[in-house]
């Protein structure tokens, strides 16, 4: 009977120590706040290594939120996503890793811009051109009312015009791409239009 009682207290015991091996490893583990908070600071940086590394524990791709600089610790965005801010930079590489890894295209930062925004703001020709031939929204108004083609035709460009016009005519041609489908689609077999022959996507030349 003793070596039973001995046996079920080294069993509990065990246990108990499993327990508080599981509690200590989930206390060391960062919760999803913080981890969402170091993927927008390692996006604003740049860094993909740290930006892959921190969704693969579990940080949240969409994730908005305030952006710290983590060299300086300052606040540099109200708010953001990571797509967001890869797109502001112009980083291309960052722009297909995220979009690879299904990002949300049309999540806007605390001025209501989205990644196309961005764009289209900053003259990424590139990353514009990847963002709508995987669907991006190039319609959506930002806090201010305007589209990513409306930044496009301001009179004062952070971009350089040439960057500035490629992207304005990108998105013209996508809108009346969209626009011709959209009315083929209405249109019988039997009434449509001979087939002009455009190869697929032709708004992205």
């Amino acid at each position: 009977m003793a070596s039973l009682e001995v046996s079920t207290l080294f069993r509990i015991g065990i246990a108990a120590l499993a327990l508080l091996g599981c509690l200590s490893s989930a206390q060391r583990r960062p919760s999803h706040r913080v981890l969402d908070r170091e993927l927008l600071s390692a996006a604003w940086a740049l860094d993909i290594d740290q930006v892959r590394d921190l969704l693969r524990n579990g940080a949240n791709i969409n994730a908005d939120g305030p952006v710290i600089d983590r060299r300086t610790g300052a606040s540099v965005r109200q708010r953001s996503t990571a797509l967001v801010l890869a797109c502001e930079s112009g980083d291309l590489p960052l722009v297909r890793f995220l979009i690879a890894r299904h990002a949300k295209l049309n999540l806007t930062d605390g001025d209501g811009n989205t990644a196309l925004h961005q764009c289209a703001d900053e003259g990424v020709v590139d990353a514009a051109k990847l963002l709508l031939s995987h669907g991006a929204n190039p319609r959506i108004r930002n806090s201010f009312g305007l589209t990513p083609l409306d930044l496009t035709e301001r009179l004062e460009q952070p971009a350089s015009k040439e960057n500035s016009d490629a992207i304005h005519n990108l998105l013209l041609r996508y809108m009346h791409s969209k626009a011709s489908r959209r009315h083929g689609s209405r249109t019988s077999r039997r009434h449509r239009p001979p087939d002009p022959g455009l190869p697929p996507r032709s708004w992205l030349r």
